[in-house]
């Protein structure tokens, strides 16, 4: 075992597995359009590392230099873009490279050179970023089954306006992607966002809730990291003033969700690593 950890260039033989870079071109499209920011070539991709979109870098699993094909995915429904919020897309992928890393020796030298002072201190880092994986993640979980109960039990006259507001936005979106425009199903969930947004709207400014201008920052840099070019993604929004204020109401309804959660009764449940991470399939 080698003391610093080496990414060796494999055959065309090597089948791509969890944990390696994969060098790779990736065109994504909705509805066979392209869509922007959705291309790249000669991409360095580390395979499990949860910096693309969920379900993508499992796809690539299995596959050899040189491999061409297609994969499908679906992008969060709470996703930055409206544009891709909660819709279907499909990327074409060329695999050029594959690297597979060797493991160092895990011991106090180890540890120096990824900064920390020991190998037990290094265990403890690891530990503690492993933990608020798990706990944003059960966070997750637990922001959709609170949306759903408020969705579903709370009565309100919505405003017309906003409804067609919505409807519009997402007839204007199918008729760019070349997608089917359902609009009874479209009305439906048009409305459950116009309840979302009003109740968390409310409960937000009764609780004095407020993003700081370093709380969006942060959110930015995080979103802007899953590209390729994360500069020119964090400059974007930066310069964009709708992209900045969708970010910022998206955090404000994550925040005022967050808070809500402290006011209700949270039945735990044990459930495996690979469970709480799961992603479903796209059909």
């Amino acid at each position: 075992r080698k003391s610093r950890a080496q990414a060796e260039k494999q055959d065309v033989n090597y089948k791509a597995a969890d944990g390696d870079v994969a060098v790779i071109d990736f065109k994504g499209f909705l509805a066979d359009k392209p869509f922007q920011g959705g291309e790249a070539k000669k991409h360095h991709l580390i395979l499990g590392s949860g910096s693309f979109i969920p379900g993508f870098e499992e796809q690539l699993i299995g596959h050899k230099v040189g491999d061409e094909f297609d994969i499908k995915v679906r992008f969060p429904k709470d996703y930055h873009s409206k544009d891709l919020a909660g819709k279907e897309a499909r990327f074409e992928i060329k695999i050029h490279e594959l690297r597979h890393h060797i493991l160092p020796e895990l011991n106090d030298d180890l540890a120096k050179q990824v900064g920390q002072e020991s190998i037990a201190a290094l265990k403890e880092h690891i530990y503690k970023i492993l933990d608020e994986q798990y706990i944003e993640a059960s966070k997750r979980e637990m922001r959709d089954e609170l949306l759903s109960i408020l969705a579903d039990k709370i009565k309100l006259d919505l405003p017309k306006v906003l409804v067609s507001q919505e409807v519009e936005m997402a007839k204007q979106e199918s008729e760019r992607s070349g997608q089917k425009f359902d609009e009874k199903k479209e009305e439906k969930d048009a409305q459950r966002r116009v309840k979302l947004g009003l109740i968390l709207a409310e409960w937000g400014m009764q609780n004095k809730i407020a993003i700081s201008n370093e709380e969006l920052q942060r959110a930015i840099w995080t979103e802007a990291s899953r590209y390729p070019d994360p500069k020119v993604v964090f400059d974007f929004y930066n310069k964009n003033p709708n992209s900045l204020a969708m970010m910022r109401g998206m955090l404000f309804e994550r925040k005022a969700l967050d808070e809500m959660l402290k006011h209700v009764k949270v039945k735990e449940k044990k459930v495996k690593p690979e469970e709480l991470f799961e992603q479903k399939p796209v059909k």
